[in-house]
């Protein structure tokens, strides 16, 4: 698996990860900022970087071919500044630069050839937008969102074919700033919009999603969307959280304006229901089939429900809930109760919670700020793993952010300064996989 960050590019086989940054000589990366990730035809790894160009990862020799940018030569790679990528039925990379400009690079040749979108003209002078997405359809048409300059189509011949808000149209698109593109499962095209909303293109003319009555949407960006298997259209906006799309009434149901707090946690529970934690406090459930929201918001002691940051189910179908500053927290759909689960210990160090995990022997574990690792057993047996300076085999650090089950039932664990360690849970010993300054 590869992962793009503002600090380099990470991989992960496994067993461990690696982290490429630019260093001296040739070989790597020349910028931190991965802004996109793509794979050609042949299976090869594309990276688009923040004023490093596009590079090309060569798997045997674990280094990189790195493209800089040419803008006078029409052959070359237009911009050093590479914000979207993405792949065409032939196989071929789709380069979105900073510039506005399409590159599209044969990966067998190498070859570079450049589809430049017309010109807007702004402050006086003439410019591009940004390429800020990218989406190739099952017809072989490439569709690229803009930061201003609305949302382009590629056609096979090269030909291309701008979309742009009209005033005085009202199937046109409702804005120019498209920051997510996603083709459906009946490859219709979604277009999420810098302010919010999203549109549906529909045989050349856009047709227009609303809120459900009572709701206004938030006024920032979708920077992501994606489709369950129910066929519901999930929508992530840059500061708001989630909200679902009905894409039979192109109705959004957004987060309720009170509910600012962005989403900390979500987990889908083996009932459907997608439960959210929130920064802000409290836990809500949603239920896909009926769209009925429950919100967890006090204890039955009335005492608000602080941050919550961990979830997972318990075989009864309770949901416990780590917090902050409350410890762990069992709901109970069925009743609305809220309450302090009692089988994890409460001292004051253990009661910031940030990761809960129910393993598949039906232990809990419980990553906590500053108290290590816990682990509660079925039968009530309780084992606290902390760091010990002079035991190498010890967990790294006391502050655990996060929990994984494998499917060969090994636990990972993700420390705050300690890296990503792998716990041995017969013989208590945790396995260290640190930063690779390399």
């Amino acid at each position: 698996m590869w992962f793009g960050t503002f600090g380099g590019l990470s991989r992960y086989d496994g067993e461990s990860f690696v982290t490429y940054r630019p260093r001296e000589g040739t070989g790597s990366l020349q910028a931190s900022v991965v802004f996109a990730l793509a794979e050609d035809g042949l299976g090869r790894l594309w990276v688009g970087t923040d004023g490093g160009g596009l590079a090309r990862y060569d798997r045997d020799a674990d280094s990189f071919t790195v493209i800089r940018a040419s803008p006078s030569d029409q052959a070359g790679l237009s911009s050093d500044r590479v914000l979207a990528l993405g792949r065409d039925s032939s196989g071929r990379i789709w380069a979105g630069g900073g510039d506005g400009i399409l590159n599209v690079v044969d990966p067998e040749s190498g070859a570079i050839s450049r589809i430049v979108p017309p010109a807007s003209a702004g402050s006086g002078a003439v410019s591009r937008d940004p390429i800020r997405c990218i989406a190739a359809d099952a017809a072989g048409g490439i569709w690229a969102g803009t930061e201003g300059g609305g949302l382009l189509r590629v056609e096979s011949d090269g030909s291309i074919r701008s979309y742009l808000h009209d005033v005085s149209d009202p199937s046109s698109l409702s804005m120019d700033i498209v920051r997510s593109l996603f083709l459906d499962s009946s490859e219709r095209l979604w277009v999420g919009l810098g302010n919010g909303g999203v549109d549906l293109f529909v045989d050349g003319r856009f047709e227009h999603t609303r809120s459900v009555s009572g709701r206004s949407q938030p006024e920032e960006a979708v920077r992501s969307l994606a489709e369950d298997s129910d066929g519901t259209l999930w929508i992530g906006w840059a500061d708001s959280g989630i909200g679902t799309l009905d894409a039979s009434t192109l109705t959004i149901r957004p987060p309720l304006p009170k509910d600012a707090a962005m989403v900390r946690a979500i987990y889908r529970d083996k009932g459907g229901l997608v439960w959210a934690g929130m920064k802000g406090g409290g836990t809500r459930t949603f239920n896909v089939a009926s769209e009925h929201f429950q919100r967890f918001s006090r204890l039955d002691s009335g005492e608000p429900i602080r941050q919550v940051r961990g979830m997972a189910e318990l075989p009864d179908g309770r949901v416990l809930v780590g917090t902050d500053g409350q410890g762990l927290l069992a709901l109970d759909k069925s009743t609305g109760r809220a309450v302090s689960y009692s089988g994890i210990p409460r001292d004051r160090v253990s009661l910031k919670i940030y990761a809960v995990l129910v393993g598949s022997d039906g232990s809990i574990w419980v990553g906590t700020d500053g108290a290590g690792l816990i682990r509660r057993t079925p039968g009530g047996a309780l084992t606290r793993y902390r760091h010990e300076e002079l035991d190498r085999a010890s967990i790294s650090s006391d502050v655990v952010w996060s929990l994984l089950e494998d499917p060969d039932g090994r636990l990972w664990v993700g420390t705050e300064g300690g890296g990503l360690e792998r716990l041995d849970i017969g013989t208590g010993n945790f396995e260290h996989f640190k930063h690779d300054a390399g």
